[in-house]
């Protein structure tokens, strides 16, 4: 199936080229959009990689970041720590924050091909490699 590349990161800003399958593309950059924060609100102290956080606190979850760990916003700053927040649950004793919402993201991948046109996909979950360029 072919995969469409755009001006911009946006569907709304015309075709750049047509990726066909087989084509070979190399990913340039990448970019995640946060449409809407998750939230999660921590039910017992807990300590990120570089914030301790207090029970009550509300955290926004800009985007998933793979392996549990998620960024988040805290007093007007980004952090990442491991949220699990793929799914909506209550805390437990070894993850103590209730996941109430997930965020909605776009991840898109600026890529070029062979002729030397650059685009934007949305979503590049079929390509190889496309796994390294979020940010």
């Amino acid at each position: 199936m072919s995969q469409s590349a755009y001006k911009s990161a946006s569907t709304d800003s015309g075709l750049a080229f047509t990726i066909r399958p087989g084509e070979t593309v190399y990913a340039l950059t990448g970019l995640i959009i946060t449409r809407k924060a998750g939230v999660v609100i921590v039910t017992k102290p807990t300590r990120f990689y570089d914030v301790t956080v207090p029970a009550g606190t509300k955290l926004y979850v800009l985007h998933l970041e793979g392996e549990g760990v998620a960024l988040f916003w805290y007093k007007g700053a980004a952090h990442r720590g491991e949220l699990y927040a793929e799914a909506v649950h209550k805390g437990n004793e070894a993850y103590p924050f209730d996941v109430l919402s997930l965020p909605q993201t776009e991840w898109w991948v600026r890529v070029r091909n062979l002729h030397g046109y650059a685009g934007w996909i949305l979503n590049p979950r079929e390509f190889r490699g496309m796994d390294s360029c979020g940010s």
